[in-house]
């Protein structure tokens, strides 16, 4: 026969049928209180309240156990001192009481905090100077799944009795069953986060590119008229023109880059890197146009020499802009903002360029710190958090990192890590504005864009060819069929990739190159990279100089 439950409680002595009653009634007040919980967090704070009110332990901390850092997070806490333990501080799990019972399943007490080497020593000291002698850590599991931990702190050296370690794993059940529900949901809904992330994404790339498109168009004859026309005032000897147009070129290179920043989301921003030895240049004229016309002063300290570096410099620069931007903004009026730039020798052939942007504003919050580089993620009113989601984006293409250090009322810095190339010794590099080389024999454009097909068109002729230009890939594909026909071939096309309602380069190309025999073909593109790079004899980025023309074509001439 079973035995008799009222018999059973008949023959408990009162104290502890009352202990009993009290351990049943703080589960249920616990249980009810962390009910109405809308996230793990606020579950946490819930928990923590209700032990503190119901139970006689003074000091209670609640874990979340992050197994990408090996520790666990605090959420809540009750009866310490936040400044030896701030809200979501990491607290590693190897070495610690709290791992120990984790690993074990187990609750595990301690009555000697100060001596009992089972506490990693930070918080052995931490507990210790509050004269804290004993403690607890419970682990929270549910479903074999481990969760997190709650640990109690309090001053006596009792050992800790069976009625109470039983409430605790009580309460460490009913917390593990609220906490797997919480996250449960939250990992949903950051799955539809995601997935509205990767929406937006892909809508802001197909307005990006079309933007991006017509932008280049634009500039490209911008740009090459106000070359052209330096060049032309170069001829007639009037300096102080050329000097209003070279400023002119400058001030439209920082336009394209603009373009750049969208092409970064339209096509993923693979970079087109280029061997240089001038960063420390690039830098000094980005940060000085960054900073221009607001109230902070920009302070560059470049340690030359940087060496060598394999860049996209259009890229790199839109970094660098946006970082001195953010910097800018978030110092105060008269303040000061400070680009740093190093070689760093971390071992044998493994040097990197380190690029510190630092700032003393407001700083950034904690639990902003985990969410900056996320795309549309912004704490600023008014921001678009776009910048640093593809600043992030760019260094890690470039094979680098963008790192963040950031505190409450003393500042931010950022670091950008990129790959060194060789030695540090500068590479003595022509000058930009050297003279084109002259060409000869016939030369056809392909641009959808009428500016873009006359500024090509007077480039060209400039450069010793005669031209002739389409509007789209049929239209090029006849010329060149009639050219061949009457024993004039095209020596070179340069071919727009993107054509609105019509045939583009990369239709064309192959066909082309079957009806003019030896033709080379340049792709004109406002994309750093394209696929199907392999059919193209060399590649110019939209918007172009007559210098960079020539060498398109060089290099397409010259190419096997």
């Amino acid at each position: 026969m079973g035995r008799d439950p009222d018999s059973e409680r008949a023959s408990l002595p009162r104290e502890q049928l009352v202990e009993k009653a009290r351990a049943l009634e703080t589960v249920l007040r616990i249980a009810q209180a962390v009910t109405h919980a809308r996230s793990v967090s606020e579950l946490a704070e819930r928990f923590a309240d209700a032990v503190a009110s119901y139970t006689r332990f003074p000091s209670i901390v609640v874990l979340a156990w992050v197994p990408a850092q090996d520790g666990f997070e605090i959420l809540a806490q009750r009866g310490f001192d936040e400044s030896r333990f701030p809200p979501r501080q990491i607290l590693p799990a190897k070495g610690s009481l709290t791992g120990l019972a984790v690993e074990r399943r187990q609750v595990l007490t301690t009555d000697d905090i100060a001596g009992d080497d089972r506490v990693d020593p930070p918080t052995r000291a931490a507990l210790a100077a509050n004269q804290y002698t004993s403690g607890a850590c419970v682990p929270v599991i549910h479903g074999g799944e481990v969760l997190g931990s709650f640990n109690l702190v309090y001053p006596r050296g009792t050992a800790l009795p069976q009625s109470e370690r039983n409430m605790l794993e009580a309460l460490a059940t009913s917390l593990g069953v609220a906490m797997a529900q919480h996250i449960a949901v939250e990992r949903e809904h950051e799955l539809e986060r995601q997935a509205r992330r990767a929406q937006q994404l892909d809508s802001l790339g197909v307005l990006a590119g079309g933007i991006a498109h017509d932008f280049n168009n634009l500039l490209t004859g911008i740009v090459g008229n106000i070359d052209l026309a330096r060049i032309l005032a170069e001829d007639a000897q009037q300096p102080q023109v050329v000097e209003l147009l070279a400023e002119a070129l400058t001030a439209t290179a920082r336009a394209a880059a603009l373009a750049r920043q969208l092409v970064t989301f339209s096509r993923g921003g693979e970079p087109s890197r280029k061997a240089t030895s001038e960063l420390g240049k690039l830098l000094v004229d980005v940060a000085s146009f960054a900073a221009r016309g607001t109230s902070v002063r920009c302070e560059v300290d470049v340690q030359e020499p940087l060496g060598v570096v394999e860049i996209d410099a259009g890229q790199i620069a839109q970094v660098i802009q946006n970082l001195v931007i953010n910097a800018c903004q978030a110092s105060s009026s008269g303040g000061v903002v400070t680009l740093r730039a190093r070689r760093v020798t971390a071992g044998a052939d493994d040097d990197f360029i380190a690029i510190q942007v630092l700032d003393t504003g407001r700083g950034i919050a904690p639990e902003h710190l985990a969410h900056i580089f996320e795309p549309f993620f912004t704490a600023r009113v008014g921001g678009t958090g776009l910048g640093l989601a593809v600043s992030h984006s760019i260094v890690r293409r470039h094979g680098g990192r963008l790192l963040v250090e950031s505190e409450l009322g003393r500042g931010t810095t950022f670091t950008v890590e990129l790959p060194a190339s060789g030695s540090a010794t500068p590479v003595v590099r022509a000058p930009d504005d050297r003279a084109p080389r002259r060409f000869s024999g016939r030369a056809l454009v392909m641009d959808d864009e009428d500016s873009v097909r006359l500024v090509a068109t007077r480039l060209l002729q400039r450069l010793g060819f005669d031209v002739e230009a389409a509007c789209d890939g049929t239209q090029a594909l006849e010329l060149g069929r009639r050219a061949a026909a009457a024993g004039r071939p095209f020596r070179v096309a340069i071919l727009d990739l993107t054509v609105v309602g019509g045939l583009g380069g990369a239709d064309i190309a192959s066909k082309l190159r079957a009806t003019s025999a030896g033709i080379r073909l340049v792709l004109s593109t406002g994309h750093a990279a394209i696929d199907g790079d392999e059919a193209w004899d060399a590649r110019l980025l939209k918007p172009y100089k007559l210098d960079e023309l020539a060498g398109a074509l060089e290099q397409a001439l010259q190419a096997p």
